[in-house]
């Protein structure tokens, strides 16, 4: 068999490469981009900041728009990743993109702050937008307020056209990391920048507290990556950790643009020994953050980090300023009286060199009751039973006792007292709203609020508004003002239903008892063809 490929197939056949070579962000131009990379230094030391910068050219002409990817590699592992811009970050549509970074718990529920010593959990989603299935290499770093990076995860996957892939690890923060303001970066790659790899998108970028605990944050915050650079350079940094690893570091650069890609690699030494030996850094935290007097107070010196290489803690002195003192890492201490202490603490390593470290401990009475939350039905009936509950929290650090009342408007549903709430402690209490009576249909608004106690230091929290919540007819069960069979069908097509099954219709329990049964079809029948 002959086979004539005309002119006008080869024209067609041209341009349906040429439309895949769009969908896929490659260029047939020719060449490769040139990179280099510096270090400003060829030797570090523990604690030390590492600069990486360099230039990216095309025809020895600066790269106006692309990206950097920056690999760091310790002697055992990957120490961090990430992508920088070369001059400004390129204005194209990402065949591979990354959707969004955000912190969490182990439940995928946003999180904001994490405390020393616990995991950390980042949910990060990548997007396919092509028409076919793309390799991808998933990274997430996390740097403290000092800009140390504490740990890194990957993942490689094939995710297929149009379609999403999560990534969630759990990352664990140090004791001995920064507490403050931190960063997650999050990358996606063709693959490692070791091999060639390079960016298919920007990184995305998520901030996260670090807490000494559960509801302070110290440090001050530092700046997220410009989205910009000078053209055809490129720079990131990055701080050692107390105890980095010594020996041999490897830096992988790969650099994008315009479909166009080139690879450089560099390397650094981190020494094990530190000039005159560096002294152990002392930091301790103590909770609860507001202590009384009278109340036991927990110091806590396991942040405290011997620096050096080899090196241990072998002692802990503390001095409470009350003319009390303890030697164990961990210790529990209670002031008599109210007053500003200064707790110190001396850490000595096992060469003999010691540091301390101080902090001023206000002791005071603190009276402070808040309402957290509110949770009610969004949409309620009259002649009906609705449950309210509100969480609510003493955040003095003394027992009280209080009333807490619920409104609708102005109304009073329920008035409840509160005993001997201990301090720091939260309750959940429950009102229940008869709303016989009530205009309909109407939009209402719901309040919490905690009586004012004697010397309470923030009236603003005591109460809290929830709303709107509609009301309409009892039987209205699909909501057209309107008694009819849509709304016999959404109570009898559970019929038998209780709360505790998924199929569960809390709109469709006119007689709220938990279950549907008789009494909820009658209710509705028993009105059908009302229009209010």
């Amino acid at each position: 068999m002959r086979i004539v490929i005309t002119r006008k197939f080869m024209m067609y056949f041209l341009l349906a490469i040429l439309i895949m070579a769009g969908m896929m962000n490659v260029s047939f131009s020719a060449g490769s981009l040139e990179v280099t990379a510096l270090t400003d230094k060829s030797y570090y030391w523990l604690r030390e900041i590492v600069n990486v910068y360099g230039n990216v050219t095309y025809n020895n002409e600066p790269v106006h728009e692309g990206l950097a990817a920056i690999e760091i590699e310790n002697p055992s592992s990957t120490l961090s990743l990430r992508s920088v811009p070369v001059g400004a970050v390129p204005s194209e549509s990402w065949g591979v993109e990354i959707l969004s970074l955000v912190p969490c718990d182990a439940g995928g529920n946003p999180k904001n702050n994490f405390k020393r010593g616990d995991c950390a959990y980042f949910m990060v989603t990548v997007r396919n937008n092509r028409v076919f299935p793309n390799e991808v290499l998933i990274t997430i770093s996390i740097y403290d307020n000092d800009t140390i990076p504490l740990k890194f995860a990957f993942a490689k996957v094939t995710i297929d056209p149009e379609e999403t892939c999560a990534f969630m690890p759990g990352l664990w923060i140090d004791d001995w990391a920064s507490p403050g303001d931190a960063l997650a970066y999050a990358n996606v790659l063709t693959d490692w920048p070791r091999n060639g790899g390079y960016p298919y998108s920007p990184e995305k970028q998520a901030t996260f507290g670090i807490t000494e605990l559960d509801e302070s944050v110290y440090g001050q915050g530092f700046l997220e990556t410009p989205l910009q650079a000078p053209s055809g350079t490129f720079e990131a940094s990055l701080r050692l950790s107390p105890e980095p690893p010594p020996g041999h570091y490897f830096v992988y650069v790969t650099a994008y643009s315009q479909g166009r890609s080139g690879f450089t690699a560099r390397g650094f030494m981190v020494n094990s020994t530190y000039p005159g030996s560096p002294p152990p850094q002392a930091s301790f935290v103590y909770k609860p953050p507001k202590p009384n007097y009278g109340m036991e107070i927990e110091f806590d010196a396991s942040s405290s980090t011997a620096e050096g290489y080899g090196d241990s803690i072998t002692s802990y002195a503390w001095d409470f300023g009350d003319l009390l003192n303890d030697t164990d890492k961990i210790v529990r201490h209670t002031y008599s009286d109210e007053g500003n202490y200064t707790a110190v603490l001396n850490v000595t390593d096992s060469e003999g060199l010691w540091n301390t470290t101080f902090r001023i401990i206000r002791v005071k009475t603190i009276h402070d009751v808040a309402v957290i939350s509110i949770q009610c039905l969004d949409m309620i009936y009259s002649d009906w039973s609705v449950t309210i509950s509100a969480i609510i929290k003493n955040k003095g650090n003394t027992p009280e006792t209080f009333n807490v009342t619920a409104y609708y408007n102005n109304s009073v549903i329920e008035v409840l007292t509160i005993s001997q709430l201990s301090a720091f402690e939260e309750l959940t209490v429950t009102f229940t709203w008869d709303t016989a009576g009530i205009i309909i249909p109407a939009n209402y608004t719901v309040k919490i609020e905690a009586d004012m106690i004697p010397d309470d230091v923030n009236i603003t929290n005591n109460n809290l508004i929830y709303e709107p919540i509609l009301a309409r007819m009892l039987g209205d069960v699909y909501y057209d003002r309107h008694i009819d069979i849509y709304d016999v069908v959404r109570v009898t097509r559970i019929y038998n239903a209780t709360s505790a099954e998924s199929r569960w219709d809390t709109q469709a329990d006119l007689r709220p008892d938990g279950q549907i049964n008789i009494y909820d079809v009658v209710k509705v029948t028993g009105i059908y063809g009302t229009e209010y």
